[in-house]
């Protein structure tokens, strides 16, 4: 009867090894399911700090090649900058040169307008000469006017006309005398003009 009430007792000591080993590998069992959820995790975060890392390393190489890039549109805008000002400083030259050409053209022409009214004057002095001579030889030899008295009858109209300036100025003095008539009293046909009548002191 001693052994038998021993015995149970190690029934019951083994049952509850059992349950206490049952409840170790769970807990043994969750704890592995944990681990390998926080190993998942690990890995998770090792990839996102890769990940992470890579992102900053392209970002750094982005931010390199942009400042490249803006030194060298600087370096651009510094060179285009320099050729515009050596543009402006070719433009001000040609236009100086121009002008001074056109100065130097004008110079010229007014020297060349100079020389030829010089020469027609003197033409111009020689001819009245010769026509004063030619004239004058002309009313000695063939009893007619010399040359100043006709002149003087050419500038009779001019005379005439300027003597009236100043009333044609207010006033008006027209003569119409018509169309020619060819045909019909000698008073209208035959009548001379203002200029010709002015210039026989009619």
């Amino acid at each position: 009867m001693f052994g038998f009430g021993k015995s149970a007792k190690l029934d019951e000591r083994e049952r509850l090894l059992q349950e206490r080993e049952q409840a170790l590998n769970a807990r043994e069992k969750a704890l592995n399911v944990r681990e390998r959820e926080f190993n998942i995790r690990e890995k998770r975060l090792k990839e996102r700090e890769t990940a992470v890392s890579q992102w900053e390393r392209e970002a750094s190489e982005k931010l390199k090649r942009a400042h490249l890039r803006k030194e060298e549109a600087l370096k651009t805008e510094l060179s285009a900058q320099a050729k515009l000002n050596l543009l402006d400083e070719a433009s001000f030259q040609l236009r100086l040169d121009r002008e001074n050409f056109l100065l130097w053209k004008q110079k010229e022409t007014n020297n060349l307008q100079k020389n030829a009214e010089a020469q027609i004057q003197e033409q111009r002095k020689k001819g009245f000469q010769e026509g004063l001579f030619r004239g004058r030889l002309e009313g000695l030899t063939s009893g007619k006017k010399d040359y100043r008295a006709l002149e003087r009858e050419r500038d009779a109209p001019f005379k005439a006309f300027a003597a009236q300036r100043e009333r044609w100025a207010i006033e008006t003095d027209y003569v119409y005398p018509g169309p020619i008539q060819y045909f019909g009293p000698t008073e209208v046909c035959d009548q001379a003009t203002k200029t010709l009548q002015l210039e026989q002191g009619k």
